[in-house]
């Protein structure tokens, strides 16, 4: 029996592996597009994406409260992290990709003018710039703990829609070792 479906756009970064993400804590999760569901908006007013409806009929919408749920119902708790620092931290990075990182980048392909698109380069220049010092003196091996953890996944998954990601140095190693992930890897 699956344990949830969640409703999505399947080309976004920020969901399209939620599938992977239950097959790797152990439930079982239908993605499906929202567009090609007709009654969307009836099961989600405000027709927000992602969103997800549990086989009991509980509804969450919002991607790291997604996240987050679908980790604390699973068999490994653990990939939100340990201790309270951890899952604060790994909280952190998953926050901060998903408001400042996706808001800077996403002006780069979609800004109605190319000052609108250099701008949002820029933005996005210095956030990565400060992870890329963050990770430089980082006291785990990953960013929030020396396992990977969901926050990791996560922004790897943005980090590789920017183009010039990889050119700094400690971000394209950190890119490396967490696409061995099987969330990522597929293995």
């Amino acid at each position: 029996m699956s344990f949830a479906t969640v409703y999505l756009f399947s080309q976004s970064p920020r969901v399209s592996w939620i599938s992977d993400l239950g097959k790797y804590v152990g439930l079982e999760i239908e993605s499906v597009s929202a567009a090609e569901t007709a009654n969307f908006a009836e099961i989600f007013p405000l027709k927000k994406v992602p969103a997800l409806v549990t086989a009991d009929g509980f509804k969450l919408t919002e991607a790291i409260a997604i996240y987050l749920y679908i980790i604390a119902k699973s068999s490994k708790p653990e990939f939100a992290g340990v201790t309270e620092e951890e899952k604060a931290n790994n909280l952190r990075w998953l926050s901060f990709f998903n408001s400042d990182v996706i808001s800077a980048a996403m002006g780069m392909f979609m800004g109605q003018t190319d000052e609108v698109k250099e701008e949002s380069r820029e933005k996005t220049l210095v956030l990565l710039k400060y992870l890329d010092e963050y990770l430089k003196n980082c006291p785990t091996k990953f960013l929030s703990s020396n396992e990977i953890l969901v926050g990791d996944i996560f922004v790897n998954k943005l980090l590789q829609m920017i183009p010039f990601a990889s050119e700094f140095e400690k971000i394209a190693a950190y890119m490396d070792a967490v696409k061995e992930h099987p969330i990522i890897s597929g293995n």
